[in-house]
């Protein structure tokens, strides 16, 4: 009886120990370790550096928004570059990538998101914000995480032959892993963006205003 306690105690033990390996290795599978962007802004440097965008401001680096823009479940970071004007500010979108492969889902890592243009261009596209010239310029971002999309919106107002107020519109795209431009939705929201700006232009400026705001 004592042997036999001792074998069935063994195998307890056995499946014990099995079940807790078991346990371990599915946390490790599913649960997600994600470092917060401020840990991150060492290797988001080098990324900025690497890929030639810029060598200005690296020291004032600053994660601006954070959202969920391609719905993967792993927010995306609108990053300051730190410079561009007195008043506008330039951006760039950055996302984490999961170490070896998303096996463990560990993200450590980052990864400066591509935009494919009008033209059909894949480019990491540098982002603007802000207004200048006394308000007869400007720049907008919306990010748009309902949509999975992201525009860029800016006008030109200097009542003269080069003045424009437009969007460009771009939704992520899966399959290509990128933000590309979509025409259509870039005239749709072009119009109701720039009507909203022409329904709040100062008396003082209605002036340089008089193209694009007929």
């Amino acid at each position: 009886m004592n042997l036999f306690n001792k074998i069935k105690f063994k195998y307890i033990f056995r499946l014990l120990f099995l079940l807790i390996i078991f346990i371990i290795i599915y946390l490790i599978i599913i649960i997600r370790i994600e470092l917060p962007y401020e840990k991150l802004i060492p290797k988001i440097r080098k990324l900025i550096i690497v890929n030639k965008i810029t060598e200005e401001g690296l020291d004032n680096l600053k994660i601006e928004s954070e959202i969920d823009l391609t719905r993967d479940g792993i927010k995306e970071a609108l990053v300051s570059l730190g410079f561009g004007g007195v008043a506008i500010d330039n951006y760039i979108l950055i996302t984490k990538k999961s170490f070896f492969n998303n096996i463990l889902k560990i993200y450590n890592n980052v990864e400066i998101l591509n935009f494919k243009t009008e033209n059909g261009e894949i480019k990491k596209l540098v982002l603007s914000q802000g207004t200048g010239g006394g308000g007869k310029y400007g720049f907008f971002i919306k990010l748009l995480p309902e949509e999975g999309a992201i525009y860029q919106a800016s006008y030109f107002a200097y009542n003269s032959s080069k003045d424009f107020c437009r969007v460009n519109y771009y939704r992520y795209n899966k399959f290509l892993d990128l933000f590309e431009y979509d025409k259509k939705l870039s005239e749709f929201k072009g119009k109701v963006y720039c009507y909203k700006l022409c329904q709040n232009i100062p008396q003082e400026l209605k002036e340089y205003f008089k193209k694009i705001c007929r």
